[in-house]
């Protein structure tokens, strides 16, 4: 797999929750769902508002069984569950 980042931002007005974490998925299409493979999660510290962290994809490392030609990475934004956040619908990255 080509190696990449991402780039999560906070765009809400408070300091994010930690601990989060980007649970990461092989999928054949790019929907998550119940039979995209688990790949591995990476934490996250914190995120002050209006500010950015970059996450790099490059150290992905697969089972010798499972081939990622052709397939899509998907990575989910998990938090602890905070009232301040409103629209969890952003937090899905492929």
């Amino acid at each position: 797999m080509k190696p990449g980042r991402i780039l999560v931002v906070n765009r809400g007005n408070l300091k994010s929750a930690t601990p989060s974490h980007i649970e990461w998925y092989l999928s054949d299409d790019n929907v998550l769902d119940s039979i995209d493979t688990y790949l591995k999660s990476n934490n996250i510290t914190s995120i002050r508002p209006a500010k950015t962290k970059n996450i790099s994809t490059s150290r992905m490392n697969f089972d010798h069984d499972v081939n990622a030609t052709g397939k899509y990475l998907i990575g989910i934004m998990k938090t602890p569950e905070t009232p301040e956040e409103l629209d969890r619908n952003d937090n899905i990255v492929i």
